[in-house]
């Protein structure tokens, strides 16, 4: 999804620090509504993480009952949220200690804030301490900025659906 790869080059630039390695993820909501699922990706490689397309261990790991990962915890509080070190993340794969130090994670609406018009939760992931509690608003702010086009294909598509539903 060519918002989120834009979200990541924002951070990398934004950052200034060109060795800091942003992931980007787009969560949304599984269909029986138990866990979050990985839909879209960015990475400076082009991998995806571990459990993308992995159902399995998507059910097991973003359970919205279980699961104490922070974009789990933003679904689930309807807000963002912010771990600002290793300290602070629950790592769901030894792997990723290396990589991952700070996130950020921020539900999308498609309107009023509600479970109803949740969208799904983005998060940027940052191989530093790079994310503070005290900059979520700004950090709020330009991922938002990102996220208005997901918003409006989400729009779009939910429209469509209903036209088929009547014909």
């Amino acid at each position: 999804m060519k918002n989120l790869d834009m979200l990541r080059e924002f951070y990398v630039h934004y950052s200034g620090e060109p060795d800091n390695y942003f992931r980007v993820t787009l969560f949304q909501v599984s269909e029986d509504g138990k866990y979050l699922v990985s839909k879209f990706y960015s990475t400076k490689d082009g991998e995806p993480h571990a459990s993308h397309g992995d159902e399995t261990r998507q059910r097991e790991n973003f359970n919205k009952n279980r699961s104490q990962t922070i974009a789990v915890s933003a679904w689930r509080d309807l807000r963002p949220k912010i771990v600002e070190s290793e300290k602070e993340i629950n790592y769901l794969y030894p792997q990723h200690k290396d990589k991952i130090k700070s996130i950020i994670a921020l539900p999308i609406f498609s309107g009023d804030i509600s479970e109803d018009n949740l969208i799904g939760i983005i998060t940027v992931a940052s191989s530093k301490e790079y994310f503070r509690r005290t900059d979520m608003e700004r950090h709020k702010e330009y991922i938002e900025q990102f996220t208005l086009r997901i918003v409006f294909e989400y729009c779009k598509w939910r429209a469509l659906k209903k036209i088929e539903k009547k014909n």
